[in-house]
């Protein structure tokens, strides 16, 4: 019950930081990914007393942290709140919906972990739903010069 909790709190929270980002489009893509990093720190914080550690890390955990927290995140973060500003906060939001696609695709080629029928499936309605709410079609792809 507890990763369904955290998932939907996630999920939740991206909508809140994207309709802040939205309506407060004057404020630089750095300022809002700042605020939103700190935001989530103070929200987890009470995680780390409920929770604690059950054995120290190791220098390879810490640095795979460290790394994921400034190139996945601190790089990633600025990024997407510039997309919100850019072209909206709609078509931006699009780009999380792409998560589990790359996720399973990570896994299957860096883990060998199996990929199911139902991941594909899956797959396929993730990609049908970004594409619908982006706009996109197929004919995109392959653009014909009109006449002149």
């Amino acid at each position: 019950m507890l990763p369904v909790i955290g998932s939907l709190s996630a999920a939740f929270s991206y909508g809140i930081a994207t309709n802040y980002a939205k309506a407060n489009a004057r404020l630089a893509a750095f300022e809002t990914a700042h605020g939103s990093l700190w935001a989530a720190s103070l929200l987890l914080l009470p995680m780390l007393f409920l929770w604690p550690v059950k054995q120290v890390p190791t220098a390879e955990s810490l640095i795979a942290v460290v790394g994921l927290g400034i190139v996945c995140t601190g790089v990633a973060f600025p990024l997407y709140y510039r997309l919100i500003r850019d072209i909206g906060a709609s078509s931006a939001l699009t780009v999380t919906f792409l998560n589990p696609v790359f996720a399973t695709l990570w896994g299957a080629l860096y883990l060998a972990e199996a990929v199911t029928p139902q991941q594909l499936l899956g797959m396929v309605v993730i990609l049908a739903g970004t594409a619908l709410a982006t706009g996109f079609r197929v004919g995109d792809l392959v653009r014909r010069p009109k006449p002149a």
